[in-house]
């Protein structure tokens, strides 16, 4: 099992949309048995993505860099998603 940092577990649970979204999308992901299934999964996750990316650049152009953290650990997960998503695809 991989061993979280502390860092990471804190902003997860300041962020309890995101946790509750994480579990929502991993058993999402769990219940696929298709490869459309998996493709639309990661379709909405890099549609999720790039909204998490754009809030990251007005983040920075507004210079609201306190919320730059949990911005970038959401943007973070979902790499984590789609690396995950995308290994189920093939293997599937």
């Amino acid at each position: 099992m991989h061993d979280k940092h502390p860092a990471d577990q804190e902003r997860t649970l300041k962020d309890p949309e995101l946790l509750a979204e994480a579990f929502t999308d991993r058993e999402a992901l769990e219940e696929t048995s298709t490869p459309q299934e998996i493709k639309a999964l990661i379709q909405q996750t890099e549609a999720k993505k790039e909204t998490a990316y754009q809030a990251i650049q007005h983040i920075f152009e507004t210079k609201k860099l306190d919320q730059a953290p949990l911005a970038l650990y959401r943007y973070r997960y979902y790499e984590k998603f789609l690396m995950e998503a995308t290994q189920k695809l093939t293997t599937s």
